[in-house]
């Protein structure tokens, strides 16, 4: 499993889900995403903003390549990834507001700089700051 230094967002707590504890929804930046946390012992409240850590795993290889596609995240199927579809510049994928760094994209993928990628991430993980 592949994952990369977590950032620092602040997201509104939505709800979770019901026959999955660490399954959450929270509004980043005007996206709602479904989130993992494994953080039993927090108590988040319904609508309160609070400041996180999330940090995205690839479970396995990266899945990224150029993009016609309009930037959005996009749910895959009834699991916890998504495919990021946005402009990589210097390492960073910005989906409207929503920026990410990760490392292995300036290292790997720098041929991609300036274009619009999607991204498969197997799971996004948020912790609390």
């Amino acid at each position: 499993m592949l994952s990369f230094k977590a950032m620092e967002y602040r997201v509104k707590f939505l709800y979770n889900e019901k026959n999955v504890e660490e399954s959450l929804f929270v509004e980043v930046n005007g996206l709602i995403l479904n989130i993992f946390c494994s953080e039993y012992d927090y108590i988040f409240k319904p609508l309160e903003v609070y400041e996180v850590e999330l940090e995205f795993q690839i479970f396995n290889e990266y899945q990224i390549a150029e993009s016609n596609l309009q930037p959005q995240f996009r749910k895959i199927d009834q699991s916890f990834s998504y495919e990021m579809i946005g402009l990589l510049e210097n390492g960073v994928v910005t989906v409207g507001d929503f920026k990410i760094f990760d490392e292995i994209l300036l290292s790997d993928y720098s041929y991609l700089d300036g274009k619009n990628i999607s991204w498969i991430v197997d799971r996004i993980d948020l912790s609390v700051s």
